[in-house]
């Protein structure tokens, strides 16, 4: 473990497009790893946010944001995008929007099988939108 985390600091280190990580790891590597600059980022993506809160990262991920955010203001960079995907409505993924989303969108939709065939229809979002 300890060598694939010096791997992942020396890559951290040059700069990278792309991070795909679990809370727990990233949270890690922003408290730790010196050289892990976030200023530029520009999109923070929580996918399967309800497993993630089903799998106790709520704390974690309210860590991740909160030194993502301070760092972003201290930086005085542009704005970063915040999106949150959660295939259910967890109960607490209102919380984790407030925190980390602003304006926030809620887009589903709506599926039926009718005479055998599947029929998808968009939900409108929570400001009136389809």
């Amino acid at each position: 473990r300890g060598e694939q985390r010096s791997r992942e600091k020396a890559r951290l280190r040059k700069g990278v497009m792309v991070l795909v990580a679990t809370p727990g790891r990233l949270l890690d590597h922003l408290q730790n790893t010196e050289s892990f600059r976030t200023t530029e980022l520009k999109w923070l993506i929580m996918d399967e946010a309800d497993r993630l809160l089903d799998l106790g990262f709520e704390k974690k991920m309210e860590e991740i944001v909160g030194i993502l955010d301070k760092r972003l203001e201290e930086a005085r960079t542009g704005p970063r995008q915040t999106a949150l995907f959660s295939a259910t409505m967890h109960s607490n993924l209102g919380k984790l929007a407030t925190l980390s989303l602003r304006n926030p969108v809620a887009v589903g939709f709506r599926a039926k099988v009718i005479n055998g065939e599947l029929q998808v229809q968009g939900a409108e979002g929570k400001d009136g939108t389809a």
